[in-house]
């Protein structure tokens, strides 16, 4: 449809599968959160997006997903050249931010939310994903670190600073780690997990 997809799925704790690997009912140990993957078609019009990315983040809580993904960047047109008008603070709250839909979302909804934005702090510029609460704070950010470089075509280097550090936090019984991009390839070459995944201890 024109607000975009949502990709559902459900995260089951450990406990829910070794109660299964021993042969008795999971029912009473399964611990499980639903998801929701959001594939956003992203326009000119940052307006117009934002607010079917608040459409489909309400859609998606509706269907129980308890924590809503959206995807890199997903405030506008994507391009090394474009990144410096989608700029924004990460206290943004107004609703022609990303991190303002995000926030306000995750309040009004009760659920964790997280996307793609360019941070603008300190003059600079990074690729960040922010997470935000059920009660609409900011839980953490992750800030890319491998920053995407493909020759003729896009080098995120050129106008963004490469962030330092990874991140994980917990929605429910789970630990999420965060990767973007870029990061997923350079981990998967060097056989590396993603960070942070699992049941929380």
């Amino acid at each position: 449809d024109r607000c975009g997809k949502i990709a559902r799925g459900s995260g089951v704790s450990a406990a829910a599968r070794a109660s299964r690997r021993g042969g008795r009912s999971s029912r009473a140990h399964a611990r499980m959160s639903r998801v929701a993957a959001i594939n956003l078609r992203v326009g000119v019009d940052k307006r117009d997006t934002l607010a079917r990315a608040a459409d489909l983040i309400a859609r998606a809580a509706a269907d129980g997903a308890r924590f809503v993904a959206l995807p890199e960047c997903f405030v506008g047109k994507y391009g090394v050249a474009r990144f410096p008008e989608h700029a924004e603070s990460l206290d943004a709250t107004d609703d022609e931010s990303g991190c303002g839909v995000l926030a306000a979302a995750a309040r009004r909804h009760g659920v964790t939310t997280t996307g793609g934005v360019i941070e603008r702090a300190d003059g600079r510029l990074w690729n960040s994903m922010p997470v935000f609460g059920p009660d609409g704070a900011l839980v953490t950010n992750y800030r890319k670190v491998h920053l995407s470089r493909v020759l003729g075509i896009t080098s995120e280097s050129d106008v963004l600073e490469a962030g330092e550090a990874t991140t994980a936090y917990d929605v429910d019984d789970f630990r999420v780690g965060a990767a973007c991009c870029f990061d997923l390839r350079r981990r998967m070459r060097r056989n590396q997990p993603p960070y942070g995944l699992g049941q929380r201890n």
